[in-house]
């Protein structure tokens, strides 16, 4: 009986493994390796598992003996062979990069990291953030982590957004947290103090581009709220839709509205859309939610092909209008009411008399967990305001 169990056993494992393919990769970026799954479903379709993060794939285009396929939402691919063996490598690529022929190698199929379970140094908790250049703090953000073993993840909070989902680990007294979400290749080296209390590390964002940092444990550390209140008067704003034609305030006349102003570019924006997704069958009567994208260039074509695969992709049952191009400028003398733009997202509510509510800036994402869940609340108590 034993023995038939046994192959019933190993039938099942055949059955799975015909089912899905998981690789360990590694992205290199400078002389530091960023760790991601990339897994392969029955159907033949791939994704990437990113910590707690699952990033969609989508064929784009084969030449010769390579495959291409864009990542989530955003301009960026993965090139790899269409034949898969135990190991092979391939390229991270971005279309909208300043050298869009330029990436970084990956190399599928490389060891699984051992898994240790002591000597690990307890960091959970909150660690307010200065990030330098020399001497001088040029930000500031609060790292929230989770722990368990020597596994380590949650993100970095900042006034502007967070740095999404974060993982790694954590040995003695040095560890490390990286990110590869299909928009950002990131790693971070952290090395703690003897006591636990005090941290400095290296944030690695390129090839070229490096910042140290350094914080101090403060569990409870907050954020300052986000909120502006903008300008006195009728809320104005101006942005194309699909067909060329040009749209404000108007269409929204006598409605409450929620305008998300966003960029395909953006993974915070990534963020929020979902977000706004999810909270648009239950809003408010009256109340109406709408996107202003700001894209990278200024082809017109280009921006409506990337807001088109953003609603195609995440299935966004509001309008989103292009705003113009990707910078806080542009984006302000689109809005000329908001008192200035500064972070994409900024979600700007407008209540149904034309006149504005609140205007908040930057988006706490699912990483950020206790965070998340508070803007949740404080967002649906918002809602019920835009129509007094």
């Amino acid at each position: 009986m034993r023995r038939v169990l046994c192959f019933v056993f190993f039938l099942s494992s055949l059955h799975l493994a015909a089912q899905q393919k998981t690789w360990s990769c590694g992205l290199l970026i400078r002389q530091d390796t960023i760790r991601f799954e990339l897994v392969q479903e029955k159907g033949g379709e791939f994704y990437i598992r990113n910590g707690e993060e699952k990033v969609l794939m989508e064929k784009l285009s084969e030449s010769g003996d390579s495959v291409k396929y864009a990542l989530s939402v955003f301009d960026a691919f993965l090139i790899f062979p269409k034949r898969t063996g135990a190991t092979f490598g391939g390229w991270y690529r971005k279309g909208d990069a300043k050298v869009p022929s330029k990436g970084l190698a990956f190399l599928a199929g490389i060891p699984a990291r051992k898994v240790l379970n002591t000597g690990s140094l307890k960091v959970e908790g909150s660690w307010p953030l200065e990030f330098l250049e020399g001497d001088v703090v040029k930000d500031k953000g609060i790292l929230v982590l989770r722990q368990r073993g020597n596994q380590i993840s949650g993100s970095i909070l900042t006034e502007t957004g967070d740095y999404r989902f974060l993982n790694g680990e954590i040995s003695g007294r040095s560890g490390y947290l990286h990110t590869f979400d299909g928009g950002h290749a990131w790693f971070f080296r952290l090395n703690f103090s003897e006591s636990g209390q005090n941290l400095e590390g290296s944030f690695v964002f390129s090839q070229t581009g490096a910042q140290r940092f350094r914080g101090v444990k403060q569990d409870g550390a907050r954020l300052a709220s986000g909120f502006s209140e903008g300008k006195e008067g009728l809320f104005r704003f101006s942005g194309l839709d699909a067909g060329g034609n040009r749209i404000g305030m108007e269409a929204f006349r006598g409605k409450g509205l929620v305008l998300q102003v966003m960029g395909t570019w953006c993974p915070n924006c990534l963020d929020e859309t979902k977000f706004l997704v999810e909270e648009f069958a239950s809003r408010p009567a009256n109340v109406e939610f709408a996107g202003l994208a700001f894209e990278r260039g200024n082809d017109a074509n280009y921006a409506q092909q990337r807001i088109a695969t953003v609603k195609r992709k995440l299935l966004v049952p509001y309008p989103v209008y292009w705003g113009g191009n990707a910078n806080k400028d542009s984006a302000s003398a689109a809005l000329p009411d908001v008192g200035g733009i500064k972070a994409f997202p900024t979600t700007v509510f407008v209540k149904s008399d034309g006149r504005i509510l609140k205007v908040h800036s930057g988006f706490s994402g699912p990483a950020t967990g206790d965070a998340y869940e508070a803007w949740r609340k404080e967002f649906r108590e918002l809602l019920k305001q835009l129509n007094p």
